[in-house]
């Protein structure tokens, strides 16, 4: 069923307005003694984006960045602990817009206006208690920040004190308010490293900015021990090896890695920057502090609590007809968080993801522990696991910046050694990871009921899901079995892709401006790993406990010339196979496909091959609609949508009386003229027991549904019958058509003949 037209659905919901920010940042960087200073690297803290002076000493940041109003970080650190007069709450702007903040209670009142003010660009804080002028009673009070026209609400407890929570509670129509506050604006932070050096840190009010003459600290540090970071790294380690033991989520979640990291990050900003320990016992720690973030054991406990829903085989437990089923306790998804941590987390969710696609709000904005809106992952990721990473960049960074680095470790009864060569490789898996959890956040994939704007859709269509059934009648001696499958569900899919495609303007378009920054990052993947292999390569000295050994890039090399001889072998052109000869040959081939156009020009097993590749397109014009580069196409009437066939599958003499028929099915037979009796069986099953005589013969028909409700449409816009598609397919002789057959220029060269040629040759 619904054979010809499946898609994979993602439904999202922002709660937190976000706004993309072009960046321009340059500048200069020089010692105390005003030599310029090669080989500095100047990163954005906030915006993840960086670049690493010249012989000049010159650096030049460009691309874009994604802002939220209400800075995360900052609401985090106030969730759940007293929020006092004095206290300040955080938002940014990323263009010139009105910008007002306001206190509410919760029938929409307003108690006090706060901020009414036009903002430039940057990073604001106010004080939001600083004009309260009495006393409030203890109560529920909704403090909302409107920047633009994006609306941010925030549940406030106050019980003799205020406190700050993540709850969104419903928004009405905002008040205009006329009070304003001057406040002071920093929109990011640049931070310098430069080996031997203490980190300069330099305050941004706008990320347009061109020539900064930064100065490096003529403070020189060492690259030595340190007492604190070695009993840090200790607890750590301790840490870590006592998650083998915990039992319990509350367990995981009472590990106070947070601190560790913190202290880590103390010495860094304080006392040393380059300390090798610190700086990978900081990345260590930040990395295992996500095991005990709110955010991500609240989706956790949603998985757990719809996967045991959906597992369930009582309808009456199912997703659908339980809108709030209790967390489960100690679900797939905690057991797996708690015993394996976040990546094993992230294995798991890739196995359930079928059952957490299917997951689904009854209202707008996600609710705990059923939720499970694609959006709300994006939000973890961007909130939590994004700014981790931008901070371990930063740190392998600064110890890319030293040579001569080493660190021996002994965890549980190992040696290691970690030198330049493993963190230039690390580092390149972090800039991996990075660009492919910014490619998740690229495309807007909200979808909503037909002409409505909540995205309970699934779990209308599960609650009206009907099961499969069969019509039993009887034809003189010849049981007759008619299966019919039901069509409810694809008609109600069917509708909805119908609606988001021609109704929901930002369905498939671009959420977040984030193509230049994933592709900077997919280019220094293949740079950092050549450094890290020159360097295994450049060694000399014992390599016992190296974690890449120069054994392991010798061995690659070996392997790779074999491959690279296979390829020639097999009628590939030398120019192409040598791309494969080397570790290093590969890392060039990879940055010259991201960097521009790549012709392929090969013959293999006499078929010729000639087709231009240019992935940058993607990066650099992105595609605004993902629906623009999809095949033509026409949605017909629904009264056209379902088509039925009815085949023979079984037909035979029978020996037996009597047949097993299930709920949901429908006996059509004369009770008093052929019926004997009806039992219950096993599985939910009944047999019904005729009289004697009755049956000779057994008839089974299968209904087929087809689900079609478009139809591929050619150059003209004439409709193709898909009776004539399925001809046209068997026969190799098959294209869709397209408006454009270069995919936004990454085949810049290509055409529907070209198309055709390429596939059917």
């Amino acid at each position: 069923m619904f054979k010809r037209f499946a898609f994979f659905v993602a439904v999202m919901c922002v709660t937190i307005a976000l706004a993309d920010v072009g960046v321009s940042v340059s500048g200069v960087v020089k010692d105390a003694s005003g030599n310029a200073r090669q080989g500095a690297f100047v990163a954005l803290v906030h915006g993840g984006l960086w670049d690493t002076t010249d012989v000049n000493g010159a650096f030049s940041i460009s691309g874009t960045v994604h802002i939220r109003h209400l800075m995360p970080e900052v609401t985090q650190s106030l969730a759940g602990k007293p929020f006092l007069k004095g206290q300040n709450l955080f938002f940014s702007v990323a263009s010139k817009q009105r910008v007002q903040v306001a206190l509410f209670d919760v029938m929409g009142k307003q108690i006090a206006r706060i901020l009414d003010q036009g903002l430039g660009q940057g990073m604001y804080s106010v004080d939001p208690f600083a004009y309260l002028g009495r006393q409030l009673p203890a109560a529920m009070y909704v403090l909302k920040v409107r920047v633009g026209q994006q609306m941010t609400p925030l549940s406030i407890l106050h019980t003799g004190r205020h406190y700050l929570t993540n709850s969104p509670i419903a928004t009405s129509s905002a008040t205009e308010y006329n009070l304003a506050k001057t406040v002071s604006t920093v929109v990011d932070s640049l931070e310098v490293s430069s080996c031997g050096h203490l980190v300069n840190r330099v305050a941004l009010s706008s990320y347009t900015v061109s020539g900064l003459n930064i100065v490096l600290s003529d403070t020189t540090v060492g690259l030595g021990d340190n007492a604190t970071v070695d009993s840090l790294f200790e607890e750590l380690l301790e840490m870590i090896a006592g998650l083998d033991s915990v039992d319990s989520a509350d367990e995981v979640k009472s590990k106070d890695f947070a601190s560790i990291r913190d202290g880590f990050q103390e010495v860094l900003d304080t006392q040393n920057p380059f300390i090798l320990k610190a700086n990978l016992g900081q990345i260590v720690a930040s990395l295992f502090a996500l095991n005990t973030s709110d955010k991500i054991w609240k989706l956790v406990d949603s998985l757990d609590a719809y996967i045991e829903a959906m597992e369930d085989d009582d309808p009456a437990t199912s997703p659908a007809m339980t809108p709030t089923p209790s967390p489960a306790a100690e679900g797939m998804m905690k057991k797996t968080l708690a015993n394996h941590g976040v990546m094993g987390l992230g294995k798991a969710m890739a196995v359930k993801t079928p059952q957490i696609v299917m997951a689904q709000t009854q209202q707008q904005d996600p609710t705990f522990p059923k939720f499970i809106t694609v959006s709300y992952i994006q939000d973890v990721i961007e909130t939590e696991f994004m700014p981790v990473l931008n901070s371990a960049v930063l740190s392998t960074k600064r110890m890319e910046a030293c040579d001569g680095i080493s660190l021996l470790l002994d965890i549980e009864e190992d040696t290691f050694e970690i030198d330049k060569g493993e963190i230039f490789a690390f580092d390149a898996g972090l800039h991996l990871l990075r660009a492919y959890l910014g490619m998740y956040l690229l495309y807007n994939g909200d979808m909503y009921a037909p002409n409505t704007s909540n995205n309970s859709w699934i779990d209308t269509m599960a609650q009206n899901d009907q099961d499969d059934k069969t019509i039993i009648t009887l034809k003189g001696d010849t049981l007759v079995k008619t299966g019919y499958e039901e069509t409810y569900t694809d008609l109600f899919m069917a509708r909805t892709i119908k609606y988001n495609m021609q109704s929901n303007q930002n369905f498939m378009t671009i959420r977040k401006n984030g193509h230049a920054a994933v592709k900077q990052d997919l280019l220094a993947v293949p740079l950092l790993l050549k450094a890290g292999i020159a360097h295994v390569r450049a060694e000399s000295g014992d390599q016992t406990y190296d974690i890449i050994k120069i054994a392991d890039i010798t061995d690659a090399d070996s392997g790779l010339i074999d491959f690279t001889q296979d390829l020639k072998d097999e009628g590939i052109s030398d120019s192409l196979a040598e791309k494969f000869q080397s570790p290093e040959a590969i890392a060039d081939f990879v940055t010259q496909l991201l960097s521009g156009p790549y012709r392929f020009q090969e013959t293999v097993d006499s078929v010729d091959i000639d087709i231009t590749v240019d992935l940058s397109a993607f990066f650099d014009d992105p595609v605004e609609d993902l629906r623009s580069i999809m095949p033509k196409y026409t949605w017909l009437p629904e009264s056209m949508w379902v088509h039925t066939q009815i085949d023979t599958y079984q037909m035979g003499s029978v020996s037996y009386n009597s047949f097993y028929f299930y709920q949901g099915d429908s006996v059509a037979i004369d009770s008093a003229a052929h019926i004997d009796s009806i039992v219950s069986s096993t599985g939910g099953s009944k047999v019904c027991y005729l009289k004697p005589n009755t049956l000779s013969y057994e008839l089974y028909l299968d209904s087929l549904v087809d689900i079609l409700p478009i139809k591929l449409v050619d150059s003209l816009g004439t409709a193709m019958e898909w009776e004539t598609v399925d001809s046209l397919i068997e026969a190799e002789a098959f294209l869709p058509y397209f408006d454009d057959y270069t995919f936004n220029g990454i085949f810049p060269d290509m055409t529907r003949q070209k198309w055709f040629d390429l596939i059917y040759q």
